[in-house]
């Protein structure tokens, strides 16, 4: 079995961290507009003495509902997908390794223009399985690329207890994770 260290490299955790960084990176642009906006208001009023406390008391408040607002807005984003990101090295202890072609995609309802791949195999005790895995792939932002493993044998790690699908990468993903 896999390491916790070599686990983290894995598509599905790679695709979780990517949407971390991608929801912390929009918070952090957005606070630093917000941030200079004030700080435009406050320079752009600043020979008006008399309400330069006022304005830039307006432009202050106004600019912190805002991140308030926003940063309410990704929160339970970023801990959505941070809590999965760790359910996945979780579930990852308890999970059997397989090998299975991604061959049947279906369009996600969830993830808008994403597909998930339904894939079936046999266990060792010989029990026929067909289960989803997570929509990671598409041609937008924040995916992967269906063209590189559409009809490509890939490594998973499935839990029976949850029914749930780990895709660990293409079938030699741990090479190309060690050759880095």
């Amino acid at each position: 079995m896999y390491s916790q260290v070599e686990l983290k490299q894995c598509l599905e955790c790679r695709w979780r961290i990517k949407q971390v960084k991608y929801y912390c990176g929009i918070l952090g642009f957005l606070f630093a507009l917000s941030m200079i906006f004030a700080l435009i208001a406050f320079v752009v009023n600043i020979d008006k003495v008399e309400q330069t406390g006022t304005v830039a008391g307006i432009c202050f408040l106004t600019a912190t509902i805002f991140i308030v607002t926003i940063f309410c807005t990704l929160l339970p984003f970023i801990i959505y997908s941070f809590n999965d990101y760790k359910k996945i090295l979780r579930l990852s202890q308890n999970s059997s390794l397989y090998k299975v072609i991604l061959d049947h995609p279906n369009t996600s309802f969830s993830y808008r223009g994403h597909v998930y791949y339904t894939v079936r195999f046999m266990t060792e005790d010989m029990k026929s399985i067909s289960s989803d895995t997570k929509a990671m792939w598409s041609d937008f932002f924040l995916a992967f690329p269906m063209s590189e493993y559409n009809n490509k044998e890939v490594e998973i790690l499935y839990n029976e207890e949850y029914d749930r699908v780990i895709v660990l990468g293409l079938k030699d993903w741990q090479k190309k994770i060690d050759r880095k």
